[in-house]
């Protein structure tokens, strides 16, 4: 009886032990990828900054040639005539 007792504790102690490791090794692979979540996050940040940025430059662009496709026709809004 008191050698089931023992192979009792014996088990739990080694399934605690195994149970660790596992647990240690998930949660470094798991701090990893939250690593690399976030180093993908702030690339995708600043990319997102850099085309938003070319998106108001190509508007002021389209802008400026609108303003001056129009320049001495009806549709420019400081004509003379209107």
């Amino acid at each position: 009886m008191i050698e089931i007792i023992i192979g009792a504790v014996i088990g739990a102690i080694i399934y605690l032990i195994v149970a660790e490791l596992y647990h240690r090794r998930a949660s470094k692979e798991m701090s990893e990828e939250i690593e690399r979540l976030a180093a993908l996050n702030e690339e995708s940040r600043h990319m997102l900054g850099h085309a938003l940025s070319m998106i108001s430059t190509s508007a002021e662009s389209t802008e400026l040639i609108k303003q001056h496709a129009v320049i001495d026709t009806p549709d420019d809004p400081e004509y003379p005539y209107k």
